[in-house]
């Protein structure tokens, strides 16, 4: 018989658990309880090391087989009967070192190394692609204002670079677009200044015109002349209705010199009036009708 050194318990010399508290019976001297009893102690033997706990009842023996003689044959088999199957599934080394793969931490940091740098490259692309796609928006833009500033219109030119600084504070064309501003506005102060002075002299040029047309200073004396003041005056208020009715009756007068000169056979002298008449009003048709009749004689 075995007693346990746990609590007390009479076992069988075949048991290898106690049947009280499930503990292996084993023989420790030094009360280390993992050491297997090699051989089984009876109870009858001397142990004078061991204390037995006298509250514990004691229990008859077990009728041994002669089956169950021998402990080793019979441990499987009392083990299976009396205990649930509590085994563990084998370790990963008993089905080899193929069967289940082991990712090792190099295996995790280059994984993990790959996603950072593909992550890093996507990020870059979808900002290089914005940058490209705003750089070239931008350059229309500007490109815009440039065609209307070689084109003379400096008021529309001036909203389109306004328009790309607004929008493109730090854009390649930001400091030229300052720059073209700049000098648009200066430019404009300066035909406005202009204008303002104009728009004082108009009174007096108005009165040098008539008194030249009075005079019949048509279009000399080359530097006091009614033409000369005419076109400046036109410059200055091109809807001037007594200005471009002074300018018609100066045509007048020429094309009637011309049909004149017609009318006496002097074909150059006619010529002369009516490319005079061209002089004054490039575009004007009976002048150009009648000088092409001529030359074509």
């Amino acid at each position: 018989m075995i007693v346990c050194n746990h609590c007390g318990a009479i076992n069988s010399n075949s048991r290898v658990t106690c049947i009280r508290c499930k503990q292996t019976l084993s023989e420790s001297i030094s009360g280390d309880p993992e050491v297997v009893q090699t051989p089984l102690r009876v109870i009858g033997e001397s142990r004078p090391d061991l204390p037995v706990n006298p509250a514990v009842r004691q229990q008859p023996p077990e009728t041994i087989s002669p089956r169950q003689s021998s402990p080793l044959s019979s441990r499987p088999q009392q083990t299976a009967d009396r205990r649930p199957n509590t085994a563990r599934p084998a370790a990963p080394e008993a089905y080899g070192a193929s069967t289940i793969p082991t990712v090792t931490k190099e295996k995790r940091r280059f994984v993990l190394l790959v996603a950072l740098v593909t992550t890093a490259l996507l990020v870059s692309g979808v900002w290089y692609m914005i940058d490209w796609f705003e750089f070239q928006e931008s350059k229309s833009l500007f490109s815009k204002g440039e065609m209307l500033y070689q084109q003379g219109k400096y008021s529309d030119a001036k909203q389109v670079y306004q328009d790309y600084l607004r929008q493109y504070p730090e854009g390649d064309f930001a400091s030229l677009s300052l720059l073209r501003t700049a000098e648009i506005q200066d430019s404009l102060l300066a035909v406005e200044a202009r204008h303002l002075m104009l728009q004082k002299r108009l009174p007096e040029l108005v009165d040098k015109a008539i008194q030249a047309f009075q005079g019949g200073n048509y279009l000399t004396p080359e530097d006091n002349n009614a033409l000369m003041y005419i076109e400046e005056i036109l410059a200055i208020d091109p809807e001037n209705n007594y200005i471009l009715k002074m300018k018609q009756k100066i045509i007048k007068f020429y094309m009637e010199q011309g049909d004149q000169a017609v009318a006496r056979q002097s074909r150059n002298t006619a010529i002369r009036y009516y490319e005079t008449v061209l002089r004054i009003e490039p575009l004007y048709m009976p002048a150009i009708d009648k000088l092409s009749e001529l030359k074509s004689r």
